[in-house]
């Protein structure tokens, strides 16, 4: 079963969508009979808890999104997912979460089985950015949807010269055909993780928005934020992010209110043409990757977990 592009709508389908999926991943595990599952959200770990227990499987489920805080829903209908949700990581061997800000999210009862694994890439070097180029690159890749600020950043290209944004992703029909109608920003579609790394690499910032009136998205752990600061690249972001009360060094990022795009262009310009404090956030980027987003202490971690 393949999910439609619902962004958050159409309860109804989303339902009916779960349990087509559900049926068929369970049927796909008798198929296959693994030894192992490794269940990614709440969607997935439904028919995974049934198959381990049946047949005595390890599971550890892997929680991109806390299902209490995807949709703005009644405070006791999140209340009650997120009881399901702690209920599931009890069911299961291990549970992973990107930040430690996640786990506390959970109900404190299950606390015991949840590690913080975080979204890093895997041995990505510093790269010295371009500072002869007569344009500011901005690079956007990830999911096109409207919370994540890609109206603004249309809106930036088609407003400043002085500006070249590149747009890369999937999404619904209606933002594929308003991304391909601008004349001012170039629009990739979907590209794979190499090539996104090498737009970020020759790019000057990398946005990192988030509408904050959806929950889940003030909890963002967006694995390009590590990509950027290994790479060595400031971040723009909203001022939102609950990621950012933990930050480790604020020279390293550009933020603003979600709803303030429009002062973001002029802080851009004041510290891109002072090419000093420019590079010296691109080295302060790099030095937070280094100290905090490490590759092999994540890949150490999950090693541990699958290896218990």
């Amino acid at each position: 079963a393949k999910y439609p592009l619902l962004n958050g709508k159409r309860l109804f389908l989303y339902v009916v969508y779960t349990i087509f999926f559900t049926i068929s991943l369970f049927l796909r595990f008798l198929k296959e009979r693994p030894a192992l599952l490794v269940a990614s959200d709440f969607e997935a770990i439904i028919p995974a808890i049934i198959y381990s227990k049946l047949f005595r499987t390890r599971l550890i489920y892997n929680i991109h999104d806390n299902i209490s805080q995807r949709y703005n829903l009644p405070t006791v209908l999140n209340k009650i997912l997120n009881l399901l949700e702690g209920s599931a990581v009890k069911c299961c061997e291990s549970s992973m979460v990107p930040e430690g800000f996640r786990r506390e999210s959970l109900p404190k009862w299950c606390h015991h089985k949840v590690h913080i694994v975080r979204n890093v890439p895997e041995n990505v070097n510093y790269v010295k950015p371009d500072l002869a180029s007569d344009k500011i690159k901005i690079f956007y890749g990830g999911w096109l949807n409207p919370t994540r600020g890609i109206n603004a950043l249309i809106k930036l290209a088609e407003e400043n010269d002085d500006f070249e944004v590149t747009i890369a992703g999937t999404g619904t029909s209606d933002m594929i055909k308003k991304l391909n109608s601008s004349d001012k920003l170039n629009f990739l579609g979907q590209i794979d993780h190499k090539s996104s790394l090498e737009l970020t690499a020759n790019s000057h910032f990398i946005p990192i928005y988030y509408d904050p009136q959806i929950i889940i998205n003030r909890y963002a752990a967006s694995n390009k934020l590590a990509e950027t600061l290994a790479i060595g690249r400031p971040l723009l972001v909203n001022e939102e992010l609950v990621i950012l009360e933990s930050f480790y060094n604020k020279d390293s990022i550009i933020a603003s209110a979600y709803s303030d795009f429009q002062s973001v262009p002029k802080k851009i310009r004041e510290v891109f043409y002072n090419k000093d404090r420019y590079l010296k956030l691109c080295e302060s980027s790099r030095e937070i990757y280094e100290k905090h987003y490490s590759w092999d202490d994540a890949k150490l971690k999950m090693e541990q977990l699958i290896d218990y």
